[in-house]
């Protein structure tokens, strides 16, 4: 929690965000930290329940998504896949009949089905002419771990159940791209086929280096944010 706390600037001590700016590593533009900044302000309330954090996400990427929509020209299906609820976006143009894309989602876990997961759809169909399945993965705190891994696994097996041979590319945003490696690993260790191609992007929760923010902490000397980083180190 308190590793948690840092990367979003938060002290739960005190109930409240922190006012310490976020660290970046002294390559970031001017103009990409003011961004980044202002990133901040769509963030939820630190009260807010599982409920309230839902509707605050999803009404962010429910305007998003209209605005997507309208650049591109894509088609959206509701479908069950494997037995779990998934979306299936699909260029107009026509897609790959042997290439197949499927979408984790992000939200750290508890919220981004939905629209979030189309967000994050929609332009890749488009852009790449490939079909995508948006999985709507089982969602903490009702759901523990490790269902939301046993729902990509029967969505991707059952991909390959319908289509012998397709290649499946297997790609996630955040806590998506967490699940994105845990679901390799259990089809490696279920001596089950991987996907052909995966990708874990941005805020994957891999191990700790190049640029992280707590590395741009130390490397620039945000006291602050050495001392939590330095604290949260030492509680591991």
């Amino acid at each position: 929690m308190r590793a948690m706390e840092a990367m979003d600037g938060t002290d739960n001590s005190e109930g409240q965000r922190s006012d310490q700016p976020p660290a970046f590593a002294r390559w970031i533009s001017p103009a990409a930290a003011r961004r980044f900044a202002a990133l901040e302000t769509f963030a939820a309330p630190r009260t807010a329940s599982v409920a309230d954090l839902r509707a605050h996400y999803d009404r962010i990427n429910t305007a998003r998504l209209a605005v997507a929509r309208d650049r591109y020209d894509v088609e959206i299906r509701a479908e069950m896949v494997g037995g779990v609820p998934s979306h299936v976006v699909e260029p107009r143009s026509g897609g790959r009949d042997d290439q197949i894309l499927v979408c984790l989602h992000g939200g750290a876990f508890i919220w981004g089905d939905g629209a979030g997961a189309l967000i994050e759809a929609v332009p890749v169909a488009a852009v790449s002419g490939i079909a995508v399945v948006a999985v709507g993965y089982r969602l903490a705190p009702e759901h523990r771990f490790p269902a939301a891994v046993d729902d990509v696994v029967a969505v991707v097996r059952e991909l390959r159940r319908r289509r012998p041979g397709i290649r499946i590319g297997l790609y996630g945003c955040s806590a998506g791209a967490v699940l994105t490696a845990q679901v390799v690993a259990r089809l490696i260790a279920d001596r089950s086929p991987c996907p052909d191609a995966i990708a874990m992007l941005h805020a994957a929760g891999v191990e700790i280096g190049g640029d992280s923010l707590e590395l741009a902490a130390l490397t620039n000397g945000t006291a602050d944010a050495v001392g939590r980083t330095l604290t949260i180190s030492s509680d591991a």
